[in-house]
């Protein structure tokens, strides 16, 4: 073991994200926190706002920002240098990426619609037609052009963004799983992964019918 962050005995820890530079860890709470530790182990801020279990926590590219999404159905950033926070009213299950010094978020909202938003909810790229399932996870390709989401009803659709932030193209898969949980570009963006409930795996290529599905083990 090469080092320990201790909470409390009542917390669970949910999810962990490291800082790009390799100062930091901050991690997800059960008791509606975030809480930010050096490397060595020690507690160096606790953020507190969320109204639920903060199910995600992710630092940005430059590690000055967190972003965390709790079951209270918002999400929040948090500014790593002096602890001040911004809340984005979209539900919990998101994606984040950094673009031209700007974060680009991909959420769903409170009416199940896919939304693209830029560093703040007010800043709104671009909006989807409501689906008729929940939206369990999104994902957003390395150089920020593509973007896919996936719902309970075991559709994906994605998206291809221009420069400007226009969507020039979508693309609906019926992947015919249980629900998708969760979704991820490869790091040439040629490819997209899906996971669903069943634990199958359907790797397609990005703006292509072609598909292959795998099972995984427990």
């Amino acid at each position: 073991m090469l080092q320990c962050c201790e909470t409390k005995k009542v917390e669970t820890v949910l999810n962990i994200s490291a800082s790009s530079d390799g100062k930091y860890l901050a991690g997800g709470i059960s008791n509606f926190t975030v809480q930010v530790w050096s490397l060595n182990g020690k507690l160096v801020a606790v953020h507190q706002g969320h109204a639920g279990w903060v199910y995600h926590v992710e630092f940005d590219r430059s590690s000055s920002r967190i972003m965390s999404s709790s079951d209270d159905g918002t999400i929040m950033m948090w500014n790593h240098s002096d602890f001040d926070e911004t809340t984005i009213k979209l539900k919990r299950d998101f994606a984040v990426r950094e673009r031209q010094g700007h974060l680009l978020i991909a959420a769903s909202d409170q009416n199940d619609s896919f939304r693209i938003v830029r560093d703040s909810v007010r800043d709104i790229v671009y909006t989807s037609v409501q689906q008729k399932s929940r939206i369990r996870c999104c994902g957003i390709s390395p150089d920020t052009s593509l973007f896919a989401f996936g719902c309970d009803d075991g559709l994906a659709q994605l998206l291809r963004l221009s420069p400007d932030l226009d969507v020039m193209a979508e693309f609906q898969l019926n992947l015919q799983q249980e629900s998708i949980r969760w979704c991820r570009f490869s790091s040439t963006k040629n490819y997209v992964a899906f996971c669903s409930a069943d634990s199958t795996v359907v790797v397609s290529r990005a703006f292509n019918a072609r598909q292959r599905a795998c099972a995984v083990d427990g």
